[in-house]
């Protein structure tokens, strides 16, 4: 189990926006698996940090989030991304299928709404409107229609 298995989502998501942003400075290398960096924080603040890859949770940062904790904060987990750029690298790859998995979703979910909406009727595709109208009062307002208004006197007019 490597720091980027027990670092929280979070962690890791502003690590690599750390090491981006090139915050690990004066980085040092005690072995293959074992690094020492100072890391700027928000403001002035710059944090000691110890990565261990082989024993993870012997990883120590002096940040208020993770001092005395057995946490792994942003701060080694940009620390990693630049002692290990294969790590890097493999997290932007990760990075890339996701976003490339994500839009082949939303596409695939699209085509099915666009499908399930040619399939519908014009009585059934003005009830869905009017719905989404009276459910979302800000789509209302994008069209010039003041939710609070009574649109209609009578819901047979509409038809």
């Amino acid at each position: 189990m490597g720091l980027l298995d027990i670092a929280s989502i979070r962690s890791i998501e502003r690590g690599f926006s750390y090491y981006q942003s090139k915050c690990v400075i004066n980085l040092k290398s005690y072995s293959e698996t074992q690094f020492e960096a100072e890391v700027k924080g928000s403001g002035s603040n710059v944090y000691r940090c110890y990565i261990d890859m082989e024993h993870p949770r012997k990883s120590k940062c002096n940040c208020p989030h993770a001092d005395g904790r057995r946490v792994i904060c942003k701060h080694l987990i940009a620390l990693l991304f630049t002692a290990s750029p294969e790590e890097a690298n493999k997290h932007i790859i990760m990075l890339n299928e996701v976003e490339e998995d994500y839009h082949l979703r939303r596409n695939m979910w699209i085509d099915s709404l666009k499908e399930m909406v040619n399939d519908m009727s014009k009585e059934e595709l003005r009830d869905a409107y009017l719905n989404m109208l009276i459910e979302h009062g800000e789509m209302a307002e994008l069209f010039g229609l003041d939710e609070e208004e009574d649109l209609f006197e009578d819901e047979d007019e509409f038809y």
